[in-house]
C-alpha cells in the first residue's frame, strides 16, 4: 500500500515539476518553507492516498505546479484559486475527465458556425450523456461536480431553465496541462 501511495504521489509531483519548471528538490524546499503553498502540497498528497486516479493526480499536480509559478510572480489570487480547485478536484474520477475533455474538445457553435461565446450556449446533460454513452443521471452528476470545481461553468437557458455547460479557462488549462504531460 505504501508503494502505491508513493507511486501516485510521484505522478502528481512529476506533473508539478513539468508545469512549474522546477526540480523535485526545489519543489520540496518550496513546500517546506512557503506557508501559502504547503497546504496545497498536503492536499495533493492526501488525494494521492484517497483518490488514486492517475489523471486526477496529474491534473492536481499541474494545478500545484501552476500555483508555484503564480507564487513566483506574486499572484496570491492565483494561489487561492489553485487551493479552491484542488479541494474540488480531489474527488474527480476518470468519468469526470472524460466529460471535461468532451466539453473542451467540442465547443458549441452558433448558427453561423463560429464558436459561441461562453455563457451564450453550451452542452446540456442529455447531449453529453449521449456523446459519452452515459445515463442522463451520470452525465448530470459529472457536469454538476465539474461545475463545483470551477473547471466547468453553467448557466440556465432562459425560460426553459435547462442548464448549459461549457469548459472554463481553468478547465481548458487543466486538460491542456494533462495533455502536455501525456506527450512527455
Amino acid at each position: 500500500m505504501r508503494q502505491e501511495w508513493q507511486r501516485l504521489a510521484s505522478r502528481a509531483l512529476k506533473a508539478a515539476q513539468a508545469i512549474s519548471g522546477r526540480s523535485r528538490e526545489d519543489l520540496e524546499e518550496i513546500f517546506e518553507h512557503d506557508p501559502t503553498l504547503t497546504p496545497l502540497y498536503m492536499r495533493v498528497l492526501w488525494a494521492a492516498g484517497m483518490n488514486g486516479h492517475d489523471e486526477t493526480l496529474r491534473a492536481m499536480g499541474a494545478v500545484l505546479g501552476d500555483a508555484v509559478r503564480a507564487s513566483d510572480g506574486g499572484e496570491s489570487e492565483s494561489v487561492d484559486d489553485a487551493d479552491q480547485a484542488l479541494v474540488a478536484m480531489s474527488g474527480l474520477t476518470p468519468r469526470h475527465f472524460r466529460a471535461l475533455r468532451f466539453l473542451c474538445g467540442n465547443p458549441m457553435r452558433d448558427p453561423a458556425g463560429e464558436r459561441a461565446a461562453k455563457g451564450n450556449s453550451g452542452w446540456v446533460a442529455e447531449q453529453v450523456a449521449e456523446a459519452l454513452g452515459l445515463t442522463y443521471d451520470r452525465a448530470a452528476w459529472c457536469l454538476s461536480d465539474l461545475a463545483g470545481t470551477g473547471l466547468v461553468a453553467t448557466a440556465n437557458g432562459g425560460v426553459s431553465a435547462t442548464a448549459y455547460y461549457w469548459a472554463t479557462d481553468l478547465g481548458e488549462a487543466v486538460v491542456q496541462a494533462s495533455d502536455s504531460l501525456d506527450a512527455t
